[in-house]
């Protein structure tokens, strides 16, 4: 398949079905690991008076074999663009990144986040992750390692697997994401957002979601469940509809509520 033939899905080429009006900034190719290949886009609100909150797009795919798939990087796509830009737009700076390891290089990433803050104009004390579909797993490893982050949200992903399920390493193998947590359960978790689409096609997906949503529930965690029993995996970029924006609302609204509040 050619690059031409493979830019033209929608799945990489869609914006997200929400009014963007994004006038700050984005910083492009910014190295942060002595791999020339890794490096990262920081979109910036237009006003900055002091350090701002950040939100990582956290991938759970290398970007070697994602190009070969789709002819593009993950931060290339459109959907983690325009997303990226929404938040940028609410006061949020927005990390987009190329990774070699993905469950190596996010904690790369992070690191150079602590080290130069304050030239990036980042508050370290104000970081969140952003993640969906087959990414999820490796946002996890994260929160299981990072407790210093300060929320999260997970649309239509991939969890953990639990209770004899192999759903999640299963996918793993046939669509080529990464799970570093093969079982279990986080023990302390920062406020987490779960978009579930009722509708997802995903196998196992919806199972892995709903088993991680009991765990937590009984351990008493932070968790807050976003039901959308009519939407579609990938719904913020193939269900234009009402519903959908209401939920990318509810989505923005819980990252301002937990870092510019």
């Amino acid at each position: 398949m050619s690059n031409s033939t493979q830019n033209t899905n929608p799945l990489f080429t869609s914006r997200i079905h929400y009014p963007v009006n994004f006038d700050g900034r984005c910083e492009s190719n910014i190295p942060y690991g002595v791999d020339p290949s890794l490096v990262m886009d920081i979109y910036y609100p237009k006003s900055m008076k002091s350090r701002v909150p950040v939100v990582i797009f956290v991938t759970g795919y290398p970007d070697f074999g994602f190009e070969q798939m789709t002819g593009m990087k993950i931060k290339q796509i459109q959907q983690y663009i325009s997303w990226a830009q929404l938040f940028a737009a609410s006061g949020i700076a927005a990390i987009t990144y190329t990774n070699v390891n993905p469950e190596k290089d996010i904690f790369t990433l992070l690191r150079y986040l602590d080290d130069n803050s304050s030239s990036l104009g980042i508050d370290p004390n104000k970081v969140s992750i952003w993640s969906c579909s087959g990414n999820v797993p490796n946002a996890l490893s994260v929160l299981d390692e990072k407790t210093q982050i300060k929320c999260a949200a997970f649309l239509y992903g991939y969890t953990i697997d639990g209770f004899g399920s192999q759903a999640v390493e299963h996918a793993s193998k046939s669509f080529g994401f990464v799970h570093p947590i093969n079982e279990g359960i986080l023990t302390k978790l920062p406020p987490v957002l779960v978009v579930r689409a009722g509708k997802d096609e995903m196998p196992g997906l919806n199972d892995s979601i709903d088993s991680f949503v009991s765990q937590c529930l009984r351990q008493n965690q932070p968790l807050t469940l976003l039901n959308l029993p009519n939407s579609n995996h990938a719904f913020d970029i193939v269900d234009n509809q009402g519903c959908t924006q209401q939920a990318i609302r509810t989505i923005l609204g819980f990252f301002k509520d937990h870092l510019t509040r």
